[in-house]
């Protein structure tokens, strides 16, 4: 356990043995996605179309699971995400 916690330190480094894994680099992706569609809405944001900003920021919440439960969800939410913002 020593071990796993000194392990912790490593995270988001270079020297981190499973931050290349294909299901890494997708969840940066997908946090990046994220913050860019968030910084696309807040320069349109207006009373009108806040419960429809409040929907696409949930979007998120629908990627969980394990590996190949978790990049389906992912493909979901990025499809959806991509529809949601051009009607936006």
């Amino acid at each position: 356990f020593k071990a796993l916690r000194a392990g912790k330190r490593l995270r988001g480094t270079r020297l981190d043995p499973f931050g290349q894994t294909e299901m890494r680099r997708l969840e940066r992706s997908l946090i990046e996605e994220y913050e860019a569609a968030l910084e696309t809405m807040c320069a349109s944001l207006t009373e009108d179309n806040l419960p429809e900003a409040i929907q696409i920021a949930g979007l998120p919440d629908q990627v969980r699971g394990y590996e190949d439960l978790k990049v389906r969800r992912a493909r979901e939410y990025q499809s959806q995400l991509h529809a949601a913002l051009n009607s936006f």
